[in-house]
């Protein structure tokens, strides 16, 4: 089964790449304070569960982080799924004890499909609202959550759909940043 993907660029604003950067930040930020809430449980022989680390994130955030009540909270969700699913893998064996996730490093965070929508060269985002596109969609239909990579059956090339969404958010976040630092 031939498998398609869009790899369209963006035509942010500047007051649209400063919000992807927010989201990818608080995506981080998130990530992060679960890693270090699920160090500590270990330490004191306690396992929290995925749920557990996301539950206990939702009753402080907004006492100590006021500042994330403006943020998509979608973003933090799936922070913390991420870190569930690399306990999952550090558990299994599969992979090494997860790490803290840095600025300096992709940057990214997730938006849930079914909220998406996309019209001629717009593409519209929860929170965020209308995003120009650089060209429309090339092709019609949906890409299901199962189809996960593209593969190019003339040249052998394989691309994982979300890390190269990934990549796009964060060059987008990276170039709002220098244009604020201008």
């Amino acid at each position: 089964m031939a498998l398609k993907s869009h790899k369209i660029a963006l035509r942010a604003t500047d007051k649209q790449r400063v919000w992807f950067a927010q989201q990818c930040g608080y995506a981080r930020f998130a990530y992060n304070y679960a890693l270090s809430d699920f160090k500590d449980s270990l330490s004191q022989n306690e396992w929290r569960s995925r749920i557990d680390l996301n539950n206990r994130f939702n009753a402080v955030k907004y006492d100590k982080f006021d500042w994330c009540a403006s943020l998509d909270q979608r973003a933090a969700v799936y922070g913390i799924i991420n870190l569930g699913d690399a306990i999952k893998r550090w558990r299994s064996g599969q992979n090494n004890f997860p790490q803290y996730k840095k600025r300096s490093h992709r940057q990214s965070y997730t938006v849930e499909g079914a909220k998406v929508k996309v019209a001629g060269k717009h593409i519209r985002l929860p929170k965020i609202g209308r995003i120009r596109m650089f060209e429309t969609l090339r092709f019609e239909g949906e890409i299901s959550l199962a189809d996960r990579q593209y593969h190019c059956e003339s040249c052998g090339f394989t691309e994982d759909r979300d890390v190269n969404a990934a990549i796009n958010l964060k060059n987008l976040a990276i170039g709002s940043v220098e244009s604020l630092n201008a």
